[in-house]
């Protein structure tokens, strides 16, 4: 598909086919149908938040093989296998586990994919246009270069990251701008709320899309 600039909000496509070469496309109705089965979703397990979490990541790998049918595009390139967040007992490995992993989902194996454009863009009046990043992505984003990697509080890019996640993290716990093991599970479950809520929803948006 080539390299493609990151899309500004408001730009658009005139045909899917097209738009997908651009990092946009139409997409199958099983992302709503499949998205609505919660009852097959694994149940409360270690901890209810592990149960969310595995929900949102099958529910995703099993949209691969209808998104391909429909599209003839892949919706995540194939993966190894990561290591898994809910393994340990745990919470602080549970946060910092389930970002690397998210991470490695959505900006690794979901780049210049299916999942990439059914984030980035939406069906408008016969166009693609797209859309600001969900809450959730600019998160797991900012929150993965925290955990791994170097922040210079001298360098204006970094300065942003770093206001950002103090930002978060003070939302996510109501207590502090750092994260740390006694909120762990608090910004967890905002993670996740973000992950469910704000990328779930636009995904089931991706409906009633024209035929090719």
């Amino acid at each position: 598909m080539g390299n493609h600039p990151e899309p500004k909000a408001g730009s658009s496509y005139s045909g899917w086919r097209d738009a997908f070469e651009g990092h946009a496309c139409r997409y199958p109705h099983p992302f709503e149908t499949t998205l609505d089965k919660q009852s097959e979703c694994p149940q409360n397990r270690l901890h209810p938040m592990q149960s969310e979490f595995d929900c949102g990541v099958m529910t995703l790998r099993a949209l691969g093989d209808p998104f391909r049918d429909e599209t003839g595009y892949p919706l995540l390139a194939p993966t190894h296998d990561y290591s898994y967040p809910f393994d340990s007992s745990d919470p602080l490995h549970w946060f910092v586990s389930s970002v690397s992993f998210l991470g490695c989902l959505f900006f690794d194996a979901g780049k210049k994919t299916g999942l990439h454009v059914a984030l980035r863009y939406r069906y408008d009046e016969d166009a693609f246009v797209a859309v600001d990043h969900t809450p959730f992505i600019l998160s797991l984003r900012h929150l993965r270069t925290w955990f791994q990697h170097n922040l210079n509080p001298g360098s204006n890019d970094d300065t942003k990251i770093l206001a950002f996640t103090h930002d978060w993290f003070a939302k996510s716990t109501g207590v502090a701008d750092q994260f740390s093991r006694q909120n762990a599970r608090r910004c967890l479950a905002r993670l996740l709320d973000q992950l469910v809520v704000t990328s779930a929803a636009r995904l089931r948006r991706q409906r009633a899309l024209p035929s090719v």
